[in-house]
């Protein structure tokens, strides 16, 4: 099957799916850069202390969001991706700033692949996240449980993080088919798989 006959079919090419995938992530950096102006504290505020996607739901900002997301469409309240805008705009309300140097994970992950080296004689290369707290990570479910570990990455980032990158990644786990596209990029980035290893380190 050619290109022509996937437009045909209506099913997005590889192409299309990555530019849909970047002005996603470009149009909730924009929504996290209002979320910080000092007029949306209160809103900001609210969405920090709500415990569940019900009190979000009830958030116009957060409503924004889903409705920005979906193409400004009829929402579907069911529809996945919809509940996932919900719980990210409840998620980056915990954080401060965008930080677009590292991907999310790379940044609580090692500075560099650790080949045997163990997280105690790690030094400055240890990961802001554990690796036993890592590999839970791996098995969070859509929905609350995503919506309080991704909170908690964010407190140990201190609220600094790699906003469209965190936005691609929640919005991915929620729908089943790219769920382990996502758990299979965050392994490579947390271990750094693609930087070089110090001529130091240990290897097995």
């Amino acid at each position: 099957m050619n290109d022509s006959d996937d437009e045909a079919s209506g099913e997005p090419t590889e192409a299309a799916a990555r530019h849909g995938s970047s002005q996603r992530q470009s149009t909730v950096l924009e929504w996290f850069t209002r979320l910080q102006e000092p007029r949306n504290a209160g809103a900001r505020a609210r969405l920090r202390r709500a415990r569940n996607r019900t009190e979000s739901l009830v958030e116009p900002l957060a409503i924004e969001l889903a409705r920005r997301l979906s193409g400004n469409r009829d929402l579907a309240v069911t529809d996945a991706r919809v509940l996932a805008a919900i719980d990210l705009s409840r998620v980056l309300a915990h954080g401060k700033q965008h930080d677009g140097s590292k991907r999310f994970m790379q940044q609580l992950g090692w500075r560099h692949f650790p080949g045997a080296q163990s997280e105690a004689d790690a030094g400055e290369a240890r990961p802001v996240l554990a690796e036993v707290r890592f590999r839970r990570v791996l098995l969070t479910q859509p929905g609350e449980d995503m919506v309080s570990t991704l909170v908690r990455l964010i407190r140990q980032l201190d609220g600094t993080v790699n906003v469209e990158s965190l936005a691609r990644d929640m919005l991915d786990w929620y729908t089943d088919h790219r769920r382990d596209e996502v758990k299979q990029r965050w392994s490579f980035d947390y271990f750094a798989a693609s930087r070089p290893t110090p001529s130091g380190a240990t290897h097995n």
